[in-house]
């Protein structure tokens, strides 16, 4: 039955191009209904050609640039939500930064913590043999001042010594704490110790090293 279909389909095809499109008017009724099937079936793929496929084209370029554009607000969103916690961190770091500076000394102040420190060691049972400070040097940002110290006492005293110095209001780092034994009492120890106490960087250092 398709073939014999396809047959006559075809055998109709071959007689509307065997017709004078000039006398369509007497054309037999299924010629001109299958001559209007095919014009309009090319008028449809003309369509499409230049109007769907472009749109269809457009389509997909917007649906890439939507998938595009929500990649970035995600990334933006994360970048976003990073800025708070960044916020905080920089903020507690301003707040340590300033308690530090606050620690520092004052330069007319270093009389005064020479003093502390040898009130601390009256208190802790230790002897001063020398205490002098040296020259500032830079460091970093800051300024700070060498203090050599020689002390004599008991092991067990330097330890209590050791851990006043750190609670005092000014930075003072403990360095170089040498321990001898001496000849004739060997419960009574030499320490030398070198501490450092640091200062806020003055214009005539930022100028030298300049």
């Amino acid at each position: 039955m398709s073939s014999s279909g396809e047959v006559d389909q075809n055998g109709h095809i071959n007689k509307l191009l065997q017709l004078d499109l000039e006398d369509i008017v007497r054309w037999p009724f299924y010629s001109q209904a299958l001559l209007l099937v095919l014009i309009s079936i090319l008028v449809q793929a003309v369509t499409c050609w230049l109007l769907v496929l472009p749109k269809m084209n457009q389509l997909e370029n917007i649906e890439a640039l939507n998938a595009e554009t929500e990649i970035t607000i995600a990334l933006k969103n994360k970048q976003l939500e990073a800025i708070p916690p960044l916020i905080q961190r920089i903020e507690s770091q301003s707040r340590q930064l300033k308690e530090f500076l606050n620690t520092l000394l004052l330069e007319e102040s270093l009389t005064s913590l020479i003093a502390s420190i040898t009130q601390i060691s009256k208190q802790k049972n230790i002897e001063i043999v020398h205490i002098r400070w040296g020259k500032k040097e830079p460091f970093s940002f800051l300024d700070r001042i060498p203090i050599d110290i020689e002390l004599r006492g008991q092991y067990r005293d330097f330890i209590f010594f050791s851990q006043a110095i750190t609670e005092l209001p000014n930075v003072v780092i403990l360095d170089n704490f040498n321990l001898k034994k001496r000849q004739n009492n060997s419960e009574v120890l030499k320490a030398t110790i070198t501490a450092f106490t640091f200062l806020h960087r003055s214009k005539e250092s930022s100028n030298e090293r300049i």
